[in-house]
This record gives C-alpha cells, sequence and structure tokens, in this order.
C-alpha cells in the first residue's frame, strides 16, 4: 500500500495547494525565477500552518492544453517540485492540467512524490478543452512500471465538465467504476468550480456504503463547512479559501491557512 494512503487512512490527510504561476510556454510566463520565488513562499506558509502534504498544479497555464502537454511545461515543472520538495520536506502531489497523467506521474517519480491527481480518469466529459477521455488502463499500468508507490486519486464528476449525456452521472456508480474498475487509489470530489465545494446531499449514499474508499474533497473546503466535510471525507485539499482575498492566484495566507488546519483537526 502506497505511503500516502496508509496516512489517509489514520487521520484525515490536509493538502494545501501551491497554484504554479505560468510556466515557460504560457501566454502568461514572465520568468521562472517569479514562478519559483512564489512556489517556495506558499510552500513555506502551508508548512508553518500545519499541512500535511502540498499538491503542485500548473494552475497558470491556461488556456489549458487538453491532454498533452509540452516538454517545456514538464521539464519548468519539474524544477520548481524539486525546490519545493528540498524547500519543506513534505510530501507532495502533482496535478498537470488540464489532464496529463502520465507527465504527473513521471514528475512525482522524478522528485520523489508520493501521489498525483488525475482529472478525467473514467468515462468522457466535455469540458472547456472539449471532450477528454479517460485512460485508466494506460495510466494505471504505466504507474506500476514506473513506480507502484505512487497514488493514483482521481476526480469523479470533476469541476469545469459536464456529462456527455447532458444529464447528471449518478456519484455512486461513478466512485464505484474509478475505484474498483478503474483502480484509482482514491477518489477526489468537487464542485462545479475551483473553490466551489461538493453537494453534501450527493454524499449520504456514497459515505453509508463505501466506506472503504478513501475519499477526497477536491474544492471548496472552507470554515464554515469544513465541520460537516468532516464527516464525509478522509482527505481534503484545500486552495482558494486559503489565499489572500480567497482569490486562486494570490498567495496562500498564513493567518487563514493556520485556522484551516486548526478547524479540521479539532
Amino acid at each position: 500500500m502506497q505511503t500516502i494512503i496508509k496516512n489517509i487512512n489514520k487521520r484525515k490527510l490536509l493538502i494545501g495547494m501551491i497554484h504554479l504561476l505560468p510556466l515557460p510556454g504560457s501566454p502568461g510566463f514572465s520568468s521562472i525565477e517569479a514562478v519559483q520565488k512564489r512556489a517556495l513562499e506558499d510552500a513555506v506558509v502551508l508548512s508553518k500552518a500545519g499541512f500535511h502534504a502540498i499538491m503542485i498544479e500548473n494552475f497558470g497555464d491556461t488556456p489549458f492544453f487538453k491532454t498533452k502537454v509540452p516538454p517545456e511545461t514538464i521539464s519548468a515543472f519539474t524544477l520548481v517540485a524539486s525546490k519545493i520538495k528540498e524547500k519543506v520536506k513534505m510530501p507532495v502531489g502533482i496535478n498537470v492540467l488540464r489532464n496529463d497523467g502520465f507527465a504527473a506521474l513521471a514528475i512525482a517519480n522524478a522528485i520523489g512524490g508520493l501521489f498525483v491527481r488525475v482529472n478525467v480518469f473514467i468515462s468522457a466529459a466535455l469540458t472547456d478543452q472539449g471532450i477528454i477521455e479517460g485512460n485508466a488502463a494506460e495510466l494505471i499500468r504505466y504507474r506500476n512500471r514506473l513506480n507502484p508507490n505512487i497514488a493514483v486519486f482521481a476526480d469523479v464528476s470533476v469541476k469545469h465538465s459536464y456529462p456527455l449525456s447532458g444529464t447528471e452521472i449518478d456519484l455512486f456508480q461513478e466512485i464505484k467504476e474509478a475505484f474498483y474498475r478503474g483502480k484509482a487509489d482514491g477518489i477526489i470530489i468537487s464542485g462545479r468550480e475551483t473553490g466551489s465545494g461538493p453537494d453534501i446531499r450527493r454524499l449520504e449514499k456514497v459515505k453509508s456504503n463505501l466506506k472503504e474508499i478513501p475519499l477526497i474533497v477536491g474544492s471548496g473546503t472552507n470554515l464554515e463547512n469544513a465541520q460537516e466535510y468532516k464527516k464525509f471525507f478522509n482527505g481534503f485539499i484545500i486552495g482558494t479559501s486559503i489565499k489572500k482575498g480567497n482569490i486562486t492566484t494570490n498567495q496562500v495566507d498564513l493567518k487563514k491557512a493556520t485556522a484551516m488546519v486548526k478547524e479540521l483537526s479539532s
């Protein structure tokens, strides 16, 4: 069993987000020094606040490539992630937007990361990048060849997407498919967009019937809903609500991050 899964089974795993500034090749790119400086500052704040792990994401690379990102993205991402790993000595996870799970696994393997996030893992979704199909079969086999100790956390009904059928997918069934047939190590549930949380009403059946599946809330956790979410989730990926001004692209606020850790640890 992967180390991160052992940890998530022992406690509520708190994962703080580092949203990278635009990387080389992206329209908003300024300098790799600026990217690295901001990322390291955020990492230090998350460590001081008491988060258990960090998730790094190329959030500034809009508009996102649908699946395969270019080499300059992977190389710059790997450089910055390695600096973060050296700086704070925390478990690190990788998410390469929009849906390059292979690049995420390669980066995680190179820097000693423990987990990755894959936005579209099974089925298919209509996104702002077009139709994205899941590739669990290839991805899990690649993980097993590369490094079986890296956990794959898979989104279901991922944010910024819509089902191709036009009707809401049964969350309970989708989670079972991703975990038992897709072989994901943990399942991420989010709201409709970055910063919005999942609908509690959809979680009652899931939690009461799928107790063995690690469930992670992927967005929308804040001080107002934290206690309610604790009833359903084993882990939390937290970004927007701990940023200055609650703006996703801003720096992590130490006071907000500390208050969030305290709330979820109580």
